[in-house]
């Protein structure tokens, strides 16, 4: 029985330990990606030129992006100006990480979504907020957090569950950088599905 014991510790400590490894390569492959803004958020900024559109068809293309991938409870369009050419929404990434292990832990990431317009010309900027953090399992009833992400690892280091904050920033990461390439593409092509065209 002691036997059985020492190797199933063992075992524990080596899964965890590269567990730990593997999450510390998988943020040091995003390092440098992203800044932190004057809200200390985590934010990105892409912007994209020669959309060979005039400014109100831009924003029109922009608006219809949010239409289709905002329209949800939780996820909302907060500004429009057209004027200004600025877009703000709100929005919710959900179940961006769930991780188990003797308990369960789900991430939801909130982020903020900008689109800043100019005549052939669009500026993004999605900053990554807050988590809703749960953590279930066992006999006890939930335990729901709202937090922000700067801080908690990986852009501190603190934290008491470094592995779990490190796979739902680095899954929060890869999903801001699909929604900036989803927005290039509508952008620059439109928000069509492959039936929808012009010649209806």
């Amino acid at each position: 029985m002691k036997k059985f014991v020492i190797l199933l510790l063992l075992v524990c400590t080596a899964a965890t330990f590269s567990q730990s490894k593997k999450n510390k390569k998988l943020i040091q492959e995003i390092v440098g990606l992203w800044k932190l803004d004057d809200n200390n958020n985590v934010t990105y900024t892409k912007i994209i030129e020669g959309i060979n559109l005039s400014k109100d068809e831009i924003y029109t293309r922009a608006l219809a992006y949010f239409t289709y991938n905002y329209g949800d409870g939780d996820s909302v369009v907060q500004v429009q100006d057209k004027e200004k050419g600025t877009i703000v929404a709100k929005g919710l990434y959900e179940k961006a990480h769930v991780g188990i292990s003797l308990v369960t832990y789900i991430f939801d990431t909130w982020h903020v979504l900008r689109i800043d317009i100019k005549e052939n010309r669009a500026r993004i900027l999605l900053s990554l907020t807050n988590y809703n953090y749960t953590v279930s399992g066992g006999s006890t009833p939930d335990v729901k957090n709202t937090i922000p992400i700067s801080s908690n690892y990986p852009v501190t280091q603190k934290g008491h569950t470094k592995n779990q904050f490190a796979q739902a920033f680095y899954k929060s990461h890869k999903r801001a950088e699909a929604t900036l390439l989803a927005i290039e593409k509508a952008l620059k092509e439109g928000n069509t599905f492959n039936s929808e065209q012009d010649d209806w």
